[in-house]
Order: C-alpha cells, then structure tokens, then sequence
C-alpha cells in the first residue's frame, strides 16, 4: 500500500500560500491567517518566496466566486505555468466555491497541472484518495446554506449594532470620523480620518499619526472589547458642513449654487478634488449630522436582504437595491450631539421633502417623459432630442470618436419617445388591473385571485395578501379561528364578501390583545437562552463537532425570536395602511392614464406618471454594424415604490 503523501514530500519544490478575507464569512484577518500560514510552514522547514504569496485581503472577496477574486487568478496562472508545485491555506473555504462540483472543478485544475493543496490542519485537498474528496466535497457541499444561515445571523448582528450605533463600514459622511471606543468605559482608542478615497491616518489621542492607506486597508479591533462609531471630525470640516445646512436653510439657493461656491473658496471634498451638487445633496439627507447614522439605506447582500418589512431572499443580487427611508434603520439614541441645530435640520428636510415630491415636468411637453429614461448601459439620464419627424431619448455619453476611451462605454444608443410611452400605458394598463385584483382580494379575503398576476405585479403589491395570510395563520395558532370560521364558507371562501375584512381586523385584533403577554414572555425567554448560548460560544474549548451543534442550535433559537417577534407585530394597522395605499395608488394610476388637450394635458399627465415611476432603463445590444450603433432590447419601469417590471422590445 502507497504511503499517504506527507508536508516533507514538499520540501525540494517551490510553494505559494494563499489567503482571503470576505465579507460573507465571519471575518478573519489577513494577518491571523498569515502568522497561521507562518507557522505551520516553520513547523515543516518549508518557506515561500514573497512573489507567491498571493492574498485577497482588499475588498470584497466572496468564497463562491473565485473568478472575481484577483490574487486568486494571479495564483491560477503560477499553477498553470508550473511555476508553483503546493499550495498552503488556513482552511478549505480559502479555495472556495459555490457548490461540491464547483469546489471539484477547482481542486481538478490544481491536480491537473501537479499543484497539491494542503491546510495548516494537515489535510490533503487534492490527495488521490477518496476520502480526501469526500471531505472537501461535503464541506463544499454545505457552503452555500452555511452562507444562507450566516446570513440570517449577519443581518441580526448588523441590525442590532446599527440600533447601538455602530458603524458598519462604507463611505464616511464629510467632516466626521471613524472613532475606535472600548466596550467598556467608551474611552477612544484611536481614530481614523479620511483624506480621499484610499488616503486615510490613525491618529491617536496623544497626537500620534500612521498613514493607513490602499484599499480596504483599515486597523483592526478585538470586537468583543472594542467598538467603531462615527463622531464629529475636525473642526473645519465641521464649520463646512454647518454653513451648507445654514445656506440652504435660509437662502433661496440650489446645492449647484452652494458647491460652486465651496469651490471658489478652494474648500476641498474628501473623495474628490471638487463639490458637486449631488455631494451637498447628499450630506443635507444624511441624518449622521445629528447623531444618527442610517443603516440599511441600500441593498447588498448577496443572499438575503432586509426591506424594512422582513428579511428575505434576494431576487436582484446586482446593482444598488435602494431602501425607501421607512427600511432604514437609526440608532435607538444619537451617538454624537447634533452638529445641526434642529429648527435649521428642520427647515432643511421641510425643503427637501417639498423638492422630492414636486418633480418638475419637462418643458417641452412633446418630450413629456424627459427625466425618467437612463441608459441601462452606464445609468446616466438619456437627453430628450426633439427631430423632424419623431422624438427620441439619446444617451450622454455616447461618442463614436471616443468609444472604448476615456471611460466612454456606450454606443450611440438611442430609442424613439414613441416607443417609451407605448410600455408606460402598457405599465399603466397592468399596474391598474394589478391593483384592482389586489383591492378584491383584500376586500373579500379570497387571495386565490392573486393566482392570475403577473409575478412581477405579484412581487410589487402583494404585501397586504402576505399580512393577510399572516394574520390567518396567527388567528389558527392562537385561539381565534373558532370565530373567524363562523365566517367562511367550506374550503375557507368569505360568506360574506362585503363585510368581511373589517370583520377579519376585528378578529385579528381580539386574538392578537389575548395572546400579547404570553408573546412576550415567550420572547425574553429565548433571548435570555440566546445570550447563554452565545456565552458558551465565547469560551468553547470542545471539539469542532461539538461547536458545530452549538452553533446549530444558536440558529434554531434566533428562527425562533424571528417568528415570535413577527408575531409581536399589531399587522391590522399595516393592512389598514396597505388597504389606504392601494386607493391612492388606484386613484393616481386612473389620473395618470388620462390625457387632456394637447399641451396642458400632457404637463398633467407627466407630473402623474413620475408620481408611480422614479426612472425607466432601457438595454441596448449593438447592431453589429461597422457604425457604432445599438438598438433597444428591454424597457425596464422602475415604480417609486416595488419592484422593476421588464419589457421586452419586439424585433
């Protein structure tokens, strides 16, 4: 029988290491990872040169997709060429994969090209033998629901440190900093200050200074002692952001008008050389400048998301998945002082508020959808073009004597107004039915109806059916179907149609009055277990199978809290709001099908349409002609509120 390959087969043969951080796991640090690395090579007499020591540590770096990884890829490439005979890594998911068949692929192409694959434990991934690709396999085979499950407890963690106010990365709002406190006494640490994007220092409370620049380069904290928050910055910076608030508070002046101005003094931004507008519109909306740092403004993740109404999957991973302010989530108490008196962050948000809702209409109504349409392309506005015989949306930065240079991505992409206002009385059309389908189902309980929506409908409107179905099964659960059923006929369909959602309500909320206290005692009572287990977690010394069914029950509990909390919601007030939503909504579809006169009307009907779609996206695809052009292939209509509904361009 073939002795097993061992660590000291290695040592006449040239090695590399690789290490990653992501986001998607629980973090551990490039630097543990590598004095782990360090060590077991030290152990075995083995060393590698500095040109093959690849690692990941900058950015986001997921565990199952090793093709975006670029340190990854640079490895690959030593592998394929021969150039590297072993590789070393703390722990399989360095390596990584979406699945056991992917993980496969990938420990094939390292077998292919002679490349052994070895972690610090002493398991052979790449072994001939069957148990080491049963191994590999089966944990491959579980990373993505461990994904899954991590997510569940990410999203918890980040939640809870949001609503205690601590910072959970990103770009930092101008004039403040990133302060490290310990736990304990709230003592600073230290603090970072950005410069620019990448240009950043470490400036301790004695003074002393270190440069932390490049990517993703920031200190690390010990995160059961210490804790980062943000807190007002210098002094001069802090002077900038009160006269922006001041300026715009009591003048009448565009953010246009108050960047030129910060311009002219020579007052420079942190991540560019100039102010825009878009950057003072952004600070007077961040809500930081009095002590309360928004979370989950905008949508990440790659596997589930918080929307503000509950955590679920994640049915657009790519793109900015923007929140409506009601998702966002505040610290239960300012973390800093206000930098902003309140009567001037007052007047600010009365004028912005105003702003948002007063969409301007275009000036030329023949145009009257200017504003709306972007290019799907590079997400800039198209620019309304009003010709001979037609009218057509241009994209900006379309330029055939630059394409491909100077960040000019886009052809000349172009698509006629006529063709826009077909899809948007096609999404008007649909909306309405859509609404009106929801209306009779919430009306007479029978949510069977729901069956004939589009999913894309479906998904935009069908929170008050998903209460409504909530509420069902809690009225089951809880003591109160007795009642409700004296109302439904056989096979669950209303009696009485008219009457029966106030009934319903009625119901609901006698049940949910009856059911409260024992509710709430059932929920301190698995938080209270949740932090004794989380205690154990902490100072566990046992086996790895032992942690695992730890951890494992950790899960159940927190599902659990989820479910009971759910049930400590009052939904009747949520149904009775989605109930009003879908009236107005029905009632602003109904104005914004109409068309009176040829101008007026056309002004009237585009200041109702942008109150139902905050933007339109169109997909080109080239022609394949020797002129730079492309034709459109899909229209997406992206509501003010729900989700986009694709249509596609017929040939």
């Amino acid at each position: 029988m073939t002795d097993r390959p061992s660590p000291k087969d290695l040592l006449n043969s040239t090695g590399a290491w690789y290490l990653r951080v992501s986001l998607d796991e629980v973090a551990q640090d490039v630097t543990s990872q590598r004095e782990n690395v360090k060590r077991w090579l030290g152990n075995h007499g083995l060393n590698v040169k500095k040109i093959h020591q690849y690692e990941d540590a900058e950015g986001y770096t997921p565990r199952h997709s090793p093709e975006t990884r670029p340190k990854f890829q640079k490895l690959m490439e030593a592998v394929r060429a021969g150039l590297v005979k072993w590789v070393i890594v703390d722990h399989q998911n360095r390596i990584g994969g979406k699945d056991e068949w992917h993980y496969a692929s990938l420990i094939h192409e390292f077998r292919t090209h002679h490349c052994q694959v070895w972690t610090i434990r002493g398991e052979h991934l790449s072994g001939d033998d069957a148990l080491s690709f049963f191994q590999g396999g089966l944990t491959a085979g579980a990373s993505k629901q461990e994904l899954i499950s991590k997510a569940q407890g990410v999203l918890r963690g980040q939640k809870q440190k949001a609503k205690a106010g601590e910072w959970h990365g990103g770009y930092v709002p101008y004039g403040l900093d990133v302060v490290c406190l310990d736990r304990q006494t709230n003592e600073e640490k230290w603090r970072i200050r950005w410069y620019g994007h990448f240009v950043r220092k470490k400036i301790f409370p004695n003074g002393r200074e270190e440069e932390y620049n490049g990517k993703g380069n920031l200190p690390a904290i010990e995160d059961l002692k210490e804790k980062l928050v943000l807190q007002p910055g210098p002094p001069d910076r802090i002077e900038v952001v009160k006269e922006i608030f001041e300026a715009f508070a009591t003048q009448s002046i565009s953010t246009y008008q108050i960047a030129k101005k910060l311009n002219q003094t020579g007052v420079k931004p942190t991540y560019n050389d100039t102010w825009l507008g878009s950057h003072i519109v952004t600070i007077l909306d961040n809500f930081a400048y009095i002590g309360l740092p928004a979370w989950n403004k905008q949508g990440g993740g790659e596997y589930l998301e918080d929307d503000g109404v509950e955590v679920k999957p994640v049915t657009m991973s790519k793109g900015r998945r923007e929140r409506p302010r009601s998702a966002w989530v505040f610290p239960d108490k300012p973390v800093f002082d206000p930098i902003i008196p309140k009567n001037i962050w007052d007047k600010v948000r009365e004028k912005r508020d105003k702003r948002d809702r007063q969409k301007r209409a275009p000036k030329n109504s023949a145009i009257w959808l200017a504003g709306l349409v972007h290019c799907a392309q590079c997400g800039k506005r198209m620019r309304g073009q009003k010709r001979p015989n037609y009218v057509q949306f241009l994209c900006q930065t379309g330029d055939k004597k630059k394409f491909g240079k100077k960040d000019i991505t886009c052809l000349r992409n172009t698509v006629h107004h006529e063709l826009i206002e077909k899809v948007v009385e096609q999404y008007l059309t649909d909306i309405g039915e859509a609404v009106d389908t929801l209306i009779e189902a919430n009306r007479t309980g029978d949510f069977g109806l729901l069956d004939s929506l589009q999913e894309e409908f479906n998904s935009t409107l069908h929170q008050s059916s998903l209460h409504g179905t909530e509420m069902f099964i809690f009225i089951f659960e809880n003591g109160g179907w007795d009642e409700l059923s004296k109302h439904l006929k056989n096979g669950g369909i209303p009696k009485l149609k008219d009457d029966f959602f106030p009934k319903f309500i009625e119901i609901y909320r006698k049940t949910y009055a009856a059911s409260k206290a024992e509710k709430e005692k059932e929920l301190r009572n698995l938080e209270k277990k949740h932090d004794q287990l989380m205690t154990v977690i902490e100072r566990f010394k046992g086996a790895p199978r032992a942690l695992e069914k730890k951890q494992t029950e950790i899960l159940e509990v927190e599902t659990a809290i989820d479910k009971v909390e759910k049930q400590l919601t009052d939904l009747s007030e949520i149904a009775l709001q989605h109930r009003a939503q879908l009236d107005d909504l029905r009632d602003a579809i109904a104005k914004a099908k109409k068309t009176k006169g040829k101008d007026s009307g056309l002004r009237a009907k585009a200041e109702a349409v942008r109150r139902l779609i905050d933007r339109i996206d169109v997909e080109f695809e080239p022609t394949g002609k020797s002129y730079p052009q492309s034709v459109p292939i899909f229209i997406d209509v992206i509501p003010v509120e729900g989700s986009k509904v694709r249509y596609a361009v017929a040939d």
